[in-house]
């Protein structure tokens, strides 16, 4: 997606996020939960194929073997893909006591803005502030920020 795509499509989706945040909100998390269930499906099914080939084995052995061989290799493919790794930001993390002010002024724009509450905070070399979920269950989610 080139940058003009990308600006075009933010153009298009304001509006609606904009009118109504609940429901363009919900029809987020909708897309994110149909891209993970077809996910889940190709897995389960991979899977299901694979059993069905080990069943075979027993009867069929030397074409069953060959068979599970490839849907073992491409369920292997799957299930590693669904592995990613986010490494977490780098930075030097700081206490509250260190910067009693920073951190008040952190908790009361994330209670302004409705976000979830931040595990930690990093001084960066970047000169910017950004919140960064980093998952602990790969694509699944259950972030740390």
């Amino acid at each position: 997606m080139t940058n003009e795509n990308f600006v075009a499509l933010l153009d298009r989706l304001e509006p609606q996020a904009r009118r109504d945040p609940a429901a363009y909100r919900t029809k987020v998390v909708l897309l994110a939960l149909l891209g993970n269930a077809y996910l889940v499906l190709l897995l389960l099914s991979r899977l299901a194929v694979l059993g069905w080939l080990v069943a075979a084995v027993l009867m069929l052995k030397a074409m069953a073997v060959k068979l599970a061989i490839v849907v073992g290799v491409f369920l292997w493919i799957v299930a590693k893909a669904l592995c990613v790794r986010i490494d977490p930001p780098a930075g030097r993390a700081i206490a509250a006591t260190q910067a009693p002010e920073l951190f008040t002024l952190v908790d009361r724009l994330r209670r302004k803005l409705g976000a979830r509450p931040i595990d930690r905070l990093l001084i960066t070399a970047d000169l910017n502030a950004g919140v960064v979920p980093v998952p602990r269950l790969g694509i699944f989610g259950w972030p740390r920020r």
